[in-house]
């Protein structure tokens, strides 16, 4: 069932827009002007805090960032004290698909190696030291050398992890509202 719309039913209304528009005294923030502002990260995650207060968002992107797009990041500008600055940070959304399934394997896997190297080091140096020998010194140094890749690799993963269970929610709550703040203008 459709309803029908009569055409004298119908009217025409003026409404208004407001555009926010930084200014710099009296006069509009220009792309010139923006450019020069100090890029710093607004968010600190070693402390998960916000390091100053956010003032809108901005839909221009250049230099490094130029290839960006304000689907997937903000571009924030932001005071500091009695400074201004601005960054681009990725919105939450481009973080809501990691994932590490593949790190938990990879560490498992690290693990058995370390345990199976040091198995097969402990039989043969037992196995040189009951044949009269010593333990051979470049055979020692290499395992050494392969078991401190293994942990340098279960560190990584150990980072990603930590990314992933910490920081990622971290950052999500620290930036939750930036999706509500005042777009801004630069003419």
């Amino acid at each position: 069932m459709s309803a029908e719309v009569k055409p004298d039913k119908l009217g025409i209304r003026t409404m208004e827009v407001g555009i926010n528009v930084v200014t710099l005294g009296s006069k509009n923030l220009k792309n010139t002007i923006l450019r020069q502002i100090k890029t710093e990260d607004i968010v600190d995650m070693e402390n998960f805090c916000l390091k100053g207060i956010a003032w809108g968002s901005l839909n221009i992107f250049f230099g490094d960032d130029k290839d960006k797009t304000h689907n997937h990041f903000w571009h924030i500008l932001w005071q500091d004290n009695n400074e201004l600055r601005r960054c681009v940070i990725p919105h939450c959304h481009e973080f809501n698909s990691y994932n590490l399934s593949w790190a938990t394997k990879r560490a498992e896997e690290i693990r058995e190696s370390l345990v199976s190297i040091q198995h097969r080091s402990l039989v043969s140096i037992q196995h040189s030291m009951d044949q009269g020998y010593e333990p051979y010194v470049d055979y020692v140094d290499r395992i050494s050398r392969l078991k401190t890749e293994l942990y340098e690799q279960l560190e990584d993963i150990e980072k990603e992890k930590y990314r992933r269970d910490v920081w990622i929610p971290a950052y999500t709550e620290l930036v939750k509202d930036f999706h509500d703040l005042p777009h801004f203008f630069i003419v």
